[in-house]
């Protein structure tokens, strides 16, 4: 060989050697890391922000990103000059670090070379589209980004937990269809290995459970798809305290009920054809199995699922839900029976529900469906009919008719396959108008036994009067008002369940969208009024069907009850039970929201509302919260789209009127600020405290002078006016005490109001005068007279200075107060009057305080978590450090990063104060 062609060989060598050495892989599943050629990379490339900018970009693939965008989520506070020099600065250290050019600039956009770097998540996209599921299975090593997060980065946090959350479907589904692809090649062992692996994915699933216990089964292995069963029993209860899934358990019971001589019956069942042992071994059990399986009348519930046909896939606990009845709207022909349009809806809906294992979809859900497709009072033709009830997840239809006869009512009923548009039955009841109920449980009944294909001696009993009322103008009412509030129409719909309520004051349901409407309405003395119902509700929610009973019982325990079973828990079965139900989300939603002692950051509430809206986008009360969740987050271009859904269902709601405004004022540019100010001068009071609500948030601490502009034109009279807000935040949020104190002067502000703000103060170390300190928290305001606020906060700043005999007669008069509030209240039915509840919490908060500044952080922390359920805002910040002083570093980590609705506006200083300290610990 020549020394020419020498060199040359040699070249390419170095060049090809080069080459591998600048190879670098990118880690994204189950947390985040760079690899290269030497090993795993450390240094100033694997900061978070980089690791997140290159994840950015990997998830993008081989597109373009442009730089804005990054700078937009990864910088989102800067200044758009700084933001740039970040990105640049972040080009340049992972180009240089790595000494290779891993990220490549075009123009104005960024991309990672390909021909340098790789990543799992790519990899793993590029493999399930291929249809390589075994690959992207391998690739899979956990949740997206886990444990990586940013601190001011929100817009980061969301985009990286939108990316988890398609990455966990994408594997979950995979896992599903490499199951069922095993079973139909007959390798039940390798169908068992992947059915593992989704319950290992999806711990929590019952559906998944239930395949794996089935497979399990149905291989003869019997004992350990109990285990199975046990362990999810097990996690249920543990983690979340609930009950575990009805279909796990009812597999359980039936795998422990075969007979001993069942299974040896099925044991001795002959294989057929040769092989060798050990297949004729595996063949036999699995026909074995089969004959047991048939024998109960069990079904494999993957294969069933398999052909249900089309329809949207199923949400949280859609998976595990019985076979679902969508009620469609009735074509009505006569004036009498106008309001059974969507009134058999509503009734059909209460009958059949939970009726023989079947449950029906909510009012709402089909109703939001139908008028997306059908806006008027006509009713679509069949098929348009049948694929509005196809995409409510429903295995069933039903279409109707009532028309007017006389003084009497013919009501025709069509039951539908909705997978095959085939009839299966049809069935007509004829009767007086006056008489509804016994014609709905006829029309019910027969419902039943068309879908179940059972005789009547079968079919369970239905008495629909019983789960409502007896009385046709009480009905008539109710139906009226559930029209109206469909429609966001709430003094209609108040009005109409008052007369529900006069008719028959027994009317369960009536008394609960009361209830309801009256917490929306804010005319004068509804506030009490809206107990009164909801304490009649709850007291008499056995009467009604289990659904309803859940939102009842829900409702009752966020405001009247404390003990087993919490909001919390009630809020959660109900939406494992009905997932397809708006309201059974708004319901989480609202527990979220209003309960400090549920840890949940502000994401996980905008999550839970949003599946609210999904369900139904007209529901005014989930996407007015699901619009100010985009306020708190600090997402303009989220706020304006959901400003556009509430303005097209509630025109004339002061939110929609001053929403635009807001938006300029919080997200626009001077010009687009200077403009609201202008207008300001001719809004009214409501408006403008509207507006000071929105822009309320510490993302817009630039805009302080209009807030403060804003909160200086509302009323001053209320104690929780938008004024004494502003005065609350930016006292804590910012820092800046002596600018606000002048605000405390207000006479309109409550001893109770500057009491906590000046003890929040002290608790972030900001320095309140000494004459306010003598004024507030003078051991003489612990008397009979003082607010339990004012009380609560002297007896906490008694603690604070080792004052042991002010603290106890602090204790000792909120227990006095909370005694007297129990023992006056009328507690039938478990209900518990919102005072004494109130004052218990803050018996038990300052016990445990106290037990905390004598030295003894264990018995504190047991103490403050075993205090009720409506904490004390400041009770957040204690158990935070707590919980980081005792070595629980974790669950302080959960608490300082939750959403406190009574304490977030206050301690997030110290939060994330704390948070970096917790932080340096993890590492």
């Amino acid at each position: 060989m020549s020394t020419k062609r020498r060199v040359g060989v040699n070249a390419l060598a170095f060049t090809l050697l080069d080459e591998w050495l600048r190879m670098y892989r990118l880690h994204f599943f189950g947390g985040a890391s760079i690899e290269g050629p030497r090993g795993p990379v450390d240094g100033p490339s694997v900061q978070a922000r980089r690791l997140g900018f290159l994840a950015r970009l990997a998830v993008a693939r081989d597109q373009l990103v442009a730089r804005v965008k990054l700078m937009a989520l990864l910088w989102p506070d800067s200044a758009p000059e700084r933001a740039r020099h970040s990105v640049r600065d972040t080009i340049y250290v992972l180009n240089h670090d790595l000494e290779a050019p891993l990220v490549e600039v075009v123009g104005s956009s960024l991309r990672i070379d390909p021909k340098r770097c790789s990543s799992d998540v790519a990899d793993f996209e590029t493999a399930i589209e291929s249809g390589d599921l075994e690959r992207a299975a391998s690739l899979y090593r956990g949740g997206f980004l886990d444990g990586l997060f940013l601190r001011d980065a929100l817009e980061f946090e969301e985009w990286a937990r939108e990316q988890r959350d398609r990455f966990s479907r994408a594997y979950a589904q995979a896992l599903q269809e490499l199951m069922e692809g095993a079973i139909e090649h007959r390798d039940y062992s390798q169908a068992v290995s992947w059915g593992r692996s989704l319950v290992d994915h999806d711990p929590y699933s019952g559906a998944a459970t239930v395949q794996l216990m089935e497979l399990l089964a149905a291989t003869g292995n019997r004992p350990e798809a109990l285990r199975q069963a046990d362990a999810h029993v097990v996690r249920m209860r543990e983690e979340f305290n609930t009950a575990p899934d009805e279909a796990v358990t009812d597999l359980a019971n039936r795998l422990r009920d075969r007979s001993s001589s069942r299974d040896r019956v099925a044991t001795m069942t002959p294989a057929s054809g040769g092989g060798s042992g050990f297949a004729r071994s595996i063949r036999h059990r699995w026909l074995s199995a089969i004959v047991v399986v048939a024998t109960l009348g069990l079904v494999v519930t993957y294969i069933a699922q398999k052909s249900e046909g089309p329809g949207p896939r199923p949400a949280v606990g859609e998976a595990t839900a019985s076979p679902a009845v969508a009620i469609l709207p009735f074509s009505v022909r006569g004036s009498e029976v106008a309001v059974l349009h969507e009134g058999m809806v509503d009734l059909l809906a209460t009958a059949l529900d939970g009726a023989a294992g079947l449950r029906t979809i909510s009012p709402s859900t089909l109703l939001a469906r139908w008028r997306e497709t059908a806006p008027g009072p006509e009713v679509p033709d069949l098929p348009v009919s049948l694929d509005i009830a196809r995409q409510t997840g429903a295995r069933y239809a039903l279409v109707g008719s009532a028309v007017a006869i006389g003084q009497g009512v013919r009501l025709v009923a069509m039951v539908y396959s909705v997978e095959t548009n085939e009839q299966l039955g049809r069935i007509q009841v004829e009767g007086s108008l006056g008489d509804v109920w016994s014609l709905v449980d006829r029309l019910a009944v027969d419902v039943l036994r068309i879908i179940l294909q059972r005789g009547e001696e079968e079919l369970p009993e239905i008495d629909l009067a019983s789960l409502t009322t007896r009385s046709p103008v009480a009905l008539q009412a109710f139906l009226e008002g559930e029209v109206h509030l469909r429609h966001f129409e709430l003094a209609a719909a108040g009005g109409a369940y008052a007369r529900a309520v006069a008719a028959d004051s027994n009317f369960v349901l009536a008394h609960y969208r009361l209830s309801y409407v009256y917490g929306w309405l804010p005319e004068a003395g509804t506030s009490t009024w809206r107990f009164h119902h909801m304490q009649k509700a709850v007291r008499l929610a056995d009467r009604l069907p289990r659904r309803q009973a859940l939102f009842v019982r829900t409702l009752g325990a966020r405001h009247l009850w404390s003990g087993p079973p919490t909001a919390i828990e009630l809020a959660r079965q109900a939406v494992e039970a009905y997932p397809d139900d708006p309201q059974a989300w708004y319901g989480l939603g609202e527990v979220y929201l209003h309960d400090p002692g549920v840890l949940v950051t502000a994401q996980e509430i905008d999550r839970v509302f949003e599946r609210a809206v999904e369900r139904d986008p007209r529901n005014a009360e989930s996407l007015f919260h699901y619009l100010s969740q985009a306020w708190w987050l600090a997402d303009s271009s989220a706020a304006d789209r959901r400003l556009e859904m509430f303005e097209a269902i509630a025109p004339g709601d002061v939110t929609t009127r001053v929403g635009q405004l807001a938006l300029d004022l919080a997200f626009g540019d001077s010009s687009a600020q200077e403009k609201v100010i202008a207008l300001l001068p001719a809004m009214d009071a409501e408006a403008i405290g509207e507006m000071a609500r929105l822009v309320n948030h510490p993302r817009y601490t630039a805009r302080q002078a209009l807030i403060r502009e804003l909160y200086t034109r509302t009323d001053q009279e209320q104690i929780w006016s938008p004024r004494a807000r502003f005065f609350f935040n930016t006292a804590h949020w910012y820092g800046q005490l002596q600018e606000a104190l002048p605000f405390l002067e207000n006479p309109g502000y409550s001893v109770s109001l500057r009491a906590a703000t000046a003890y929040w103060a002290l608790a972030a170390g900001l320095p309140v005068p000494k004459e306010m300190r003598v004024e507030l928290f003078d051991p003489a305001a612990i008397d009979s007279t003082a607010s339990g606020a004012r009380v609560f906060y002297a007896g906490a700043f008694a603690a604070d200075r080792g004052r042991w005999s002010d603290h106890e007669r602090a204790v000792a008069e909120l227990r006095r107060r909370a005694d007297r509030s129990f023992a006056q209240a009328d507690t039938v039915g478990g209900i518990m009057p919102p005072e004494g509840l109130l004052l218990a919490g803050r018996v038990g908060a300052l016990e445990g305080y106290a037990l905390w500044r004598q030295g003894h952080p264990a018995e504190a922390l047991a103490r403050l978590e075993a205090t009720p359920t409506r904490r004390i805002g400041i009770v957040h910040l204690w158990l935070g450090e707590l919980y980081h002083e005792t070595g629980r570093l974790r669950e302080a980590e959960r608490v300082f990063l939750s959403y406190a609705p009574i304490s977030r506006l206050s301690i997030e200083p110290l939060s994330q104060r704390q948070l970096g300290k917790i932080y340096e610990q993890l590492e």
